[in-house]
């Protein structure tokens, strides 16, 4: 079965956080505080934000926003950035993943067919903390991303985008992504 380029990204994207939240004790097991905030709306709506940092020991605590860099598949150099906030009022959390490939200071723009775009992301609203069940799964359609600083320790940017729904039963559904920022330390993954 061929795996479509979102799910190619996906898989990607969470080999880079394996590798890196495996990365030893060369590192300390917490990362420096990092933070990602946007808005979000049409089929869903809200605020998604998440400050703090990424305890390697607890990854299913929250809210932390992480990078990291690693090596893709392709040999291209990667920076995912991977951030989780608790819902007010149930146990339930939010999570957004966004890979960038071959990182650099500059605007990135993919519209339309996204098969050669060097970004895409995940938005998982009403997940459960170790990632069963979700109630709503968006993946990038179009993005605009201007990454302000990028290094071997930090990324910075901000970033807006349209989403559309990813399970079978939101594919009609999508969401407009406004006023996104990241700034988070980034760990180098063990390749």
């Amino acid at each position: 079965m061929r795996i479509p380029p979102r799910a190619r990204l996906a898989l990607a994207a969470a080999a880079l956080l394996a590798a890196a939240a495996c990365e030893s004790a060369v590192n300390a097991n917490e990362t420096d505080e990092g933070t990602l905030s946007f808005s979000y709306s049409g089929d869903d709506s809200g605020a998604f934000s998440a400050t703090g940092a990424y305890d390697r020991l607890r990854p299913n605590a929250s809210p932390w926003a992480v990078g990291n860099r690693g090596t893709l598949a392709s040999g291209r150099t990667a920076v995912g950035v991977y951030a989780r906030a608790d819902r007010d009022g149930d146990d339930l959390v939010d999570e957004f993943l966004m890979l960038i490939e071959a990182p650099q200071v500059g605007t990135i723009t993919c519209t339309g067919d996204t098969t050669g775009c060097p970004v895409g992301a995940f938005l998982v609203l009403g997940t459960t903390p170790t990632g069963q069940e979700a109630q709503a799964v968006y993946a990038s359609a179009s993005a605009t991303v201007n990454i302000t600083a990028v290094s071997q320790d930090q990324a910075s940017g901000t970033f807006v985008m349209t989403m559309e729904g990813y399970n079978v039963e939101d594919a009609a559904d999508s969401v407009q992504v406004t006023r996104g920022t990241f700034s988070v330390p980034v760990m180098r993954a063990a390749n």
